[in-house]
């Protein structure tokens, strides 16, 4: 709906997966050699944009907190055994 209307196109930041431009990176990484930089700056330290490993550690730690969710609740679910 985001990209569909532009009153709302906020909303395109709402989402998990905002994180997740792998082009967008490949090309800064082949083009600007900024593969491993947590900041894109300028030539003058002024910083641009979140650089390709905040967006990797953004994934990261959602990827972490779901699988602490996932076992904080299986540890307190009782299965019923298979008959």
């Amino acid at each position: 709906m985001a990209l569909a209307i532009p009153a709302i196109s906020w909303l395109k930041y709402a989402t998990l997966l905002t994180a997740y431009e792998p082009q967008r990176f490949i090309s800064q990484a082949a083009n600007e050699g900024s593969a491993w930089q947590l900041f894109i700056t300028d030539s003058a330290g002024k910083v641009l944009d979140w650089g390709p490993l905040t967006y990797d550690l953004v994934l990261l730690g959602i990827g972490l907190a779901a699988y602490l969710v996932a076992a904080i609740v299986f540890t307190r679910r009782d299965l019923p055994p298979p008959l």
